[in-house]
């Protein structure tokens, strides 16, 4: 699965997700000048989840990914991360399993917006609730040496600061993908290169840069 081909913008629950919290969102609307500079309108959790509800198959699958290109505070990444954990807590067995299921959900989940204060709480949000969920999870031991570090390089990756109408030559995502046993290969594109192919098409656009392979808790390694 490509980066190009999976990236949706299409927008349930599953037994033993419901008691994870998701982190409240914001008011819908936080200043009238944001609303007339920014466009910015938040939309209500139940207008959020019977969104997701229409795909709910897809925001389950641990590596179905979503590209939310004006993400506000967050309130549809958190609610598609909750999904996907509930998932992850459901099919993992061990704390390795644990560990890199989550943040291979993590990894599938991509947002922009224009504004910095949102990307930073858009981070902040989808982070509360990762933690939340390995904690749920009752780990037996402490997180392996360098996974906290993934976990913010996937945050710092996938929910950044740009343009979507008007910079998308500027915006850079990184496809995830597993090569072998909680190993992971990253390919870095631009997203002018993504759209000028078309999300859904079969032709690959190239990427502007490629790592080799690393084990889930190397990804901050530089």
């Amino acid at each position: 699965m490509t980066l190009q081909s999976e990236i949706t913008a299409e927008l349930g629950r599953s037994e033993g997700e419901d008691d994870l919290r998701v982190p409240a969102p914001k008011p819908r609307i936080r200043d009238k000048g944001r609303v007339r500079n920014l466009g910015e309108v938040f939309t209500p959790e139940h207008i959020v989840n019977e969104m997701l509800d229409m795909v709910d198959h897809k925001t389950r699958m641990i590596e179905s990914r979503f590209l939310e290109p004006g993400c506000g505070t967050g309130n549809f990444l958190v609610e598609i991360l909750r999904r996907k954990l509930g998932t992850v807590r459901e099919v993992s067995l061990s704390q390795q399993e644990i560990e890199f299921n989550t943040l291979l959900a993590l990894s599938s989940i991509y947002g922009i917006d224009i504004d910095q204060e949102n990307v930073l709480e858009s981070r902040q949000r989808m982070r509360d609730l990762t933690f939340e969920s390995l904690n749920k999870a009752k780990l037996n031991s402490p997180y392996t040496l360098g996974y906290r570090d993934s976990i913010e390089y996937i945050l710092r990756t996938n929910i950044v600061l740009g343009d979507f109408l008007n910079g998308q030559h500027d915006i850079y995502l990184t496809e995830f993908s597993v090569t072998s046993e909680q190993k992971l290969q990253q390919r870095v594109f631009r997203l002018c290169d993504l759209r000028r192919k078309g999300l859904m098409e079969k032709a690959q656009p190239v990427p502007v840069k490629e790592k080799s392979e690393r084990c889930y808790w190397e990804l901050a390694r530089e």
